[in-house]
């Protein structure tokens, strides 16, 4: 399948959230910024990755421990959104 390129993407952030289930033991949760940031939070392993959809839609390179210094306040305005989303959910 070939990678879609500068996608625009609505101004919004969504939420999805993977339960543990008997063919998949892992919790995550993950956020997607209206710019095309995607954090996941694997909270069975406590590990992130960030993802720029807008330029690696296949989610191949992460950007956890190198992030774009350039969008450093979105992916804290993300993460903290997370974070909260995580908190107020039962």
């Amino acid at each position: 399948m070939k990678a879609k390129q500068n996608q625009r993407f609505i101004e919004r952030t969504l939420f999805l959230e993977q339960l543990p289930y008997p063919g998949f033991k892992e919790h995550i949760v993950a956020a997607i910024s209206g710019n095309g940031l995607k954090i996941i939070r694997n909270i069975t392993k406590q590990t992130w990755r960030l993802f720029d959809l807008a330029n690696d839609w296949g989610e191949r390179k992460n950007f956890w421990r190198k992030p774009p210094s350039e969008r450093s306040e979105e992916i804290k305005n993300l993460r903290r959104q997370l974070s909260q989303f995580i908190e107020l959910t039962p």
